[in-house]
């Protein structure tokens, strides 16, 4: 990330300096040789550092359309050695991608459980505040008793 910044800031400075005083820092303080190099690293950097981030909240990218596997639906009879082999590799990728939907389905259901119980929990606060304080200080304690006690 620090690099990414200072690269980023070695580009911006680029339209007020000479091309070949612009190119003479490019090579003495950067791994690169041209500065399309820096653009397409910063780019591609750029792009990681999105797709790390989406991942890292669970947003996958989903394809668009389901994905075909013609091959999985015929006999083995009606198939020689070679469609046999791609048969094979077909039911491979669609169980695969039936995994990850299933995956991504159970993430999806998990998140809108714990939204509606986090918005429970506000809403019982927000309308009786004496008794949610209550519950909040009774769960504390079971959990100091446990822990003094060696239940934990």
């Amino acid at each position: 990330m620090v690099e990414l910044e200072e690269y980023k800031t070695i580009a911006s400075e680029r339209p007020s300096m000479k091309k070949a005083d612009f190119i003479a820092r490019l090579v003495r303080d950067t791994p690169f040789d041209t500065e399309a190099e820096l653009d397409a690293w910063i780019k591609k950097t750029e792009a990681d550092i999105k797709r790390k981030e989406k991942k890292d909240l669970g947003e996958e990218a989903e394809p668009e359309e389901d994905p075909v596997f013609p091959m999985v639906d015929r006999p083995d009879a009606e198939l020689n050695e070679e469609e046999i082999r791609e048969k094979r590799r077909q039911r491979l990728m669609k169980a695969g991608w039936e995994a990850r939907v299933r995956a991504r389905e159970e993430k999806r259901k998990e998140k809108d459980r714990l939204d509606e119980v986090k918005r429970l929990e506000e809403e019982f606060r927000d309308t009786d505040p004496v008794g949610w304080s209550a519950k909040m200080r009774s769960e504390q304690e079971v959990c100091v008793c446990e822990i003094v006690d060696g239940r934990c």
